[in-house]
């Protein structure tokens, strides 16, 4: 035998021993991994055939992005995110463990096709890790079924249903990643606390804990969610199994108190704190840190006119009357729980009725924006999600008591109507299982169209430098395809509740197009071009779309010199966005305004002499003595302090009502027609668009030697002087920059910069910034900057343009 022929030999000998083999190790797996097997099998079938690849849907654009950040910053992970909202921590949007493990799978794709670019990387990454989570969650509802007590058959069914429900699809094909892959997971933690407490064995309440955690870090909302599934299992549980609490004596001794299921469920929840700090700890530092991310709103965001759809109305959408829907599992499916609710008057005590109960939990949920209630820390629209995932079970439920019937009766010798029965009972229940898992989706849905990732786009990467910004409406996939840095990121929520900052922006600029705001917004943000919206003062590129504002100066790092006009804000963070936008609609690009947080004592002695005007919108005092000390330092070196406020807090000293001008303060309505000092009037016209009669604040009580400046029509002081310790305090009582804000008054806010310029340069020469001088930024990693700088004095300050 020559050596080809022995090759081919043995070929054949080893093919035949692996295979004899492999069919011994099928034949000895139980029957419940092959079920787990099956089903999984199935569902990556069915989301193979309806996904091929990501679609064109701006969410998945946007969770795509961060991938992208992910991938170019390995192995470091980043904790800045400098391309979205003017920049915001990481973490902040999304727990983020989705985005890391689909990041994983790209790096690791990438090693295997190392010729493939980037965005086909992604793509092929998000192709092979969609039917994998279907898969898992495939094989998660059937473990839950099991520790519910369902037989193979119910389980087997319950994933089935899972993965045909419609919603599901829905939610994956616009992006929503995370959202669907925490509820795919969703089962396991509930399913290992059942198990824990079953067992008595403490290693599956942590693992309990430790899947919750994992559910936690790919989509919190799904983890909240879960926390009432949690407390129905162990209340259904407690009365199922008093010993979990108590154990009960004779009648003339009291319990003797287990506390079991307290304990099990403390560890569980220790566990899962324990596995989600990873993020939670940086998600509390950044929201407690960052002065972009503020608790009151300057004001409201823009939302649609919501309308309160009646409980019929709901139930159509949710049972899939009105066909497929987000709201909606499909039509059979709803047919299959309420068939649960019939059997459940039977077999309400056994524990394979949970999952019934709860699907009946979901589904009181998913009413309740028909009863007008609202829970604010939860999307209430994603409640369908969970009537699909415990709806599953209550089908599962309602298929097991089916069979089960069925098989009593074939059971039965009933004679000539063993047939008749056979029939009866076979052709509904079989058409109403095919009709509810396949037909409606199959039939009538087809498989969503993939959209291709575009390539990296080097035209826009080459005209954008580093540190300017794009102003845009969205902004979902900007970063998928490039690193400029951007307004957007996401959707308007999401910027209304990350940064005050950038939402003022699209406000101003995308929705209300207010060209004035364009050149002080421009210098705050170091925004070079805006995208998709032409306004007064752009100017076209030769990019559609891209407009240039006209005059940019680009100073991502801009030097700023003593003779710069400087103001400090001290008080609410509401009251700091007013005045910000009040100066951005006078179309001024100063002054430079320093948001200085709620406390002066915050800052030095030293550090306040930097500042040419203190503006204080409300006093907040931690420390009276150490307040009074930096007012009195600061006034001595010439400066100037505007109390904007209309209460004085009670039970002041004497040495800080000896520095207000006003001593007393009440509030009243006025129609602002002011009688002015000659001081004032050098500041223009006090005229204010759109406002006939407000409140406002105005003295009773005056310091000694303070001077008012304005008074309203009924002779009431409004403004007021002091001289003090060399320089100058100014109080009022109209709070200006919410009157501009309020009706968008340029002339309004064109007064106020006169105003402030007045009480700042009356004494002194003006203060201007002169030319624009800026320093060199080179970026090490999306954590770590570089800034390079020439030609600085001391008293030369430096102004990163990024918000934190």
């Amino acid at each position: 035998m020559d050596d080809k022929a022995k090759i081919v030999f043995y070929e054949i000998l080893l093919r035949r021993v692996m295979s004899q083999s492999i069919r011994r190790i099928l034949f000895n797996i139980n029957g419940e991994v092959r079920d787990l097997l099956t089903v999984a099998f199935i569902a990556s079938l069915l989301a193979s055939y309806y996904f091929s690849g990501p679609t064109g849907k701006a969410d998945v654009a946007m969770h795509l992005s961060r991938v992208r950040i992910i991938m170019d910053c390995f192995p470091k992970m980043p904790r800045w995110n400098p391309y979205w909202y003017f920049g915001i921590p990481f973490l902040r949007t999304y727990s983020g463990l989705f985005h890391y493990s689909l990041a994983g799978l790209c790096l690791f794709l990438s090693l295997i096709f190392p010729s493939l670019p980037k965005n086909e990387i992604i793509f092929l990454a998000v192709k092979v890790y969609t039917p994998l989570i279907f898969a898992l969650g495939a094989a998660s509802i059937y473990f839950l079924a099991r520790e519910l007590g369902l037989p193979r058959s119910g389980s087997i069914f319950s994933s089935i249903l899972l993965i045909t429900s419609y919603n599901i699809y829905g939610y994956w094909a616009t992006g929503s990643y995370p959202n669907i892959s925490s509820l795919m997971i969703s089962p396991v933690p509930l399913a290992l606390y059942i198990r824990s407490l079953k067992w008595r064995d403490l290693k599956y309440a942590v693992l309990a804990g430790l899947t919750y955690g994992i559910v936690a870090l790919t989509y919190l909302s799904n983890a909240i969610y879960l926390i009432i599934f949690f407390a129905m299992i162990s209340a259904l549980m407690a009365i199922r199994m008093p010993e979990l609490l108590y154990i009960a004596r004779r009648a003339d001794q009291p319990p003797e108190y287990t506390l079991t299921l307290l304990k099990f469920a403390l560890l569980t929840a220790a566990s899962a704190l324990a596995t989600a700090a990873w993020w939670l700890i940086p998600f509390y530092t950044s929201v407690t840190a960052s002065r972009s991310i503020v608790s009151a709103r300057a004001h409201r965001p823009i939302e649609p006119t919501i309308i309160r759809p009646s409980p019929i109305e709901q139930l159509m959408w949710i049972s899939g009357i009105r066909g497929f829907t987000s709201k909606t599992p499909g039509i059979c499916h709803f047919a299959l729980v309420l068939l649960s609710l019939f059997f459940l008057i039977r077999l309400w005590r056994t524990s394979e009725a949970d999952g019934v109960y709860m699907a009946i939990a979901a589904l009181f949920l998913c009413f309740l924006p028909c009863l007008g209630y609202r829970i604010t820390f939860l999307p209430i629209k994603r409640a369908a999600l969970f009537f699909s995932l415990f709806g599953s079970l209550a089908g599962g439920f309602a298929i097991s008591v089916l069979l089960r019937i069925y098989d009593l009766i074939l059971e039965k010798k009933a004679g000539d109507r063993r047939g008749r029965y056979r029939l009866i009972l076979l052709v509904p229940a079989l058409s109403c299982i095919l009709a509810s898992i396949f037909t409606p989706l199959i039939i009538f849905i087809k498989p969503f169209e993939t959209s291709p990732i575009p390539p990296w786009n080097w035209n826009l990467e080459r005209k954008v430098r580093l540190g300017e910004r794009i102003g845009l409406d969205g902004g979902y996939g900007l970063n998928l395809v490039s690193n400029v840095w951007q307004s957007g990121g996401g959707s308007v929520e999401s910027m209304y509740i990350l940064n005050e900052f950038a939402y003022t922006f699209w406000y101003y600029i995308i929705h209300s197009r207010e060209s004035a705001c364009l050149p002080y917004f421009s210098r705050n943000y170091n925004i070079r071009y805006i995208r998709r919206v032409m306004l007064e003062g752009l100017k076209k590129t030769d990019m559609q779309g891209l407009y240039e504002i006209s005059g940019f100066n680009s100073s991502i790092v801009e030097v700023i010199p003593k003779s710069s006009w400087l103001i400090l804000h001290i008080g609410p963070a509401d009251r700091y966005i007013q005045l910000f936008i009040s100066t951005a609609l006078s179309g001024e690009t100063e002054p430079i305004l320093v948001n200085g947080g709620s406390y002066l004592e915050e800052f030095s002695a030293e550090e306040l002499r930097r500042f040419d005007l203190i503006y204080i919108s409300d006093m907040n005092l931690r420390d009276e003595g150490r307040y009074f000390h930096l007012i009195t330092s600061y006034l001595r070196s010439g400066g100037v302090v505007l109390f904007d406020i209309s209460r004085i807090p009670p039970m002041l000293s004497e040495n800080l009502m000896d520095i207000l001008p006003a001593k007393r303060i009440s509030k009243g309505k006025s129609n602002l027609r002011l009688v002015l000092s000659p001081l004032i009037k050098k500041a223009g016209t006090f005229k204010f668009r759109e406002i006939n009669e407000t409140i406002i604040a105005y003295a009773e009580e005056l310091n000694a030697n303070a001077e008012v400046i304005a008074r309203d029509e009924n002779g009431k002081p409004v403004i007021v002087m002091l001289k003090k310790h060399g320089g100058y305090i100014f109080w009022s009582g109209i709070n200006i920059p919410y009157l501009v804000m309020l009706s968008n008054d340029h002339d309004g806010a064109r007064l106020l910069i006169n105003l402030m310029h007045l009480f700042t340069f009356q004494t002194r020469k003006t203060g201007h910034s002169g030319s624009i001088r800026h320093g060199n930024l080179t970026i090490i990693s999306t954590d770590e900057y570089e800034i390079t700088l020439s030609s600085l004095s001391p008293d030369d300050a430096v102004w990163f343009k990024m918000t934190y």
